[in-house]
């Protein structure tokens, strides 16, 4: 909606940055988008057990699990 979301950047960031920390990046405008501009969608798939699965799938904050439906 905003450019406040966390997973938006200025173009002064460096490259390759997840989350927006305003101690750590350049300062950020507040922009509003009209329509909104942005969304991502994140895909895990796990290929074989991991016992930190649980902390994998939950690393992006306000994130939603899909879990698939059991047949």
């Amino acid at each position: 909606m905003d450019s406040s979301d966390p997973a938006i950047h200025p173009l002064a960031s460096p490259i390759n940055q997840h989350e927006y920390i305003p101690e750590v990046h350049p300062e950020k405008s507040f922009i509003t988008f009209s329509p909104p501009l942005y969304k991502e969608i994140v895909c895990y798939v796990r290929l074989r057990p991991l016992t930190n699965w649980d902390t994998i799938i939950k690393a992006r904050k306000g994130c939603y699990l899909f879990e698939p439906k059991q047949p």
